[in-house]
């Protein structure tokens, strides 16, 4: 027995007509609407977009484990200006070179009001050694420096004493320096060269066990970048013999003034006259 399909019923297989199309087309949904777009695009650039979001995934890790002085480096900071002028009034190595009294009082000037500083007295450090010395002031200003001790006694172990009143050191940015003692004695003899303080001298202590000793007196140095050392007094026993090495008394340095270019007063000058051409 056949079977009849009524007229308003169709098998899928059949496509509608284009009058009927409108009026029997289900909705699409947003993911097919979304699959024709990419497909519209091409696959070419489903791929291209894939890889790009990869790549930026990898340089996102990449970053994260790389240290943070390489990923984002800091400009390196400046270094501090080196002083102008400077002054201290004693310094004491021990026999290894280690800092057993500390460059005191110690004044500075890079820019600025003037430093000044004071330091009452200091004290002994080893046994059978004297390093007493009172009322020490330094100062750093931008003309110069200047150091001063009213009054010192250093002996080393088994050497005489050095004895001295109101040593004065000081330098100024035009290059000038001058030293000066009342006092300088050794084991209460005068040592004072005057005619040699310009320039400074040296004075050997007498040989000990422990090897020589130099005393160097208005001692100047000058350093590559121009600027000027004075050390009114410096005691230099050997390195490594008994327990005080080296001790600096009344020391100032000066650096050169910056170059200045002369600006000369303008003068007035006529104004150049043209000649008309002919």
């Amino acid at each position: 027995m056949s079977i009849i399909t009524p007229s308003s019923t169709r098998p899928s297989s059949q496509r509608p007509s284009s009058s009927q199309g409108s009026s029997v087309r289900s909705p699409r949904s947003p993911w097919s609407a979304l699959s024709a777009r990419f497909a519209g695009r091409g696959y070419l650039a489903v791929r291209r977009t894939a890889a790009a979001l990869v790549g930026a995934a990898c340089l996102f890790g990449a970053l994260q484990g790389m240290p943070a002085h390489r990923a984002l480096a800091a400009p390196a900071a400046a270094s501090p200006a080196a002083p102008a002028t400077s002054a201290y009034g004693v310094h004491i190595l021990d026999s290894d070179g280690g800092e057993r009294q500390a460059k005191a009082p110690l004044s500075t000037w890079t820019s600025g009001p003037t430093v000044s500083n004071d330091l009452a007295s200091t004290g002994d450090f080893f046994k059978l050694n004297t390093t007493r010395a009172s009322d020490l002031h330094a100062r750093a200003a931008s003309d110069g420096a200047s150091a001063s001790i009213g009054s010192g006694t250093y002996q080393l172990r088994d050497r005489p004493a050095v004895t001295f009143s109101n040593l004065q050191a000081t330098c100024t940015r035009d290059g000038g320096t001058e030293v000066s003692f009342d006092k300088l004695a050794v084991d209460g003899v005068s040592i004072i060269n005057a005619g040699a303080m310009d320039k400074g001298y040296t004075y050997d202590l007498p040989d000990s066990i422990w090897g020589t000793t130099q005393l160097h007196v208005a001692e100047r140095t000058t350093g590559a970048d121009g600027s000027t050392s004075v050390t009114a007094l410096r005691i230099e026993a050997e390195a490594g013999s008994s327990e005080i090495w080296r001790v600096q008394l009344g020391v100032v340095n000066c650096a050169p003034l910056p170059n200045r270019r002369r600006i000369r007063p303008s003068r007035a000058s006529p104004s150049p006259v043209r000649r008309a051409r002919r």
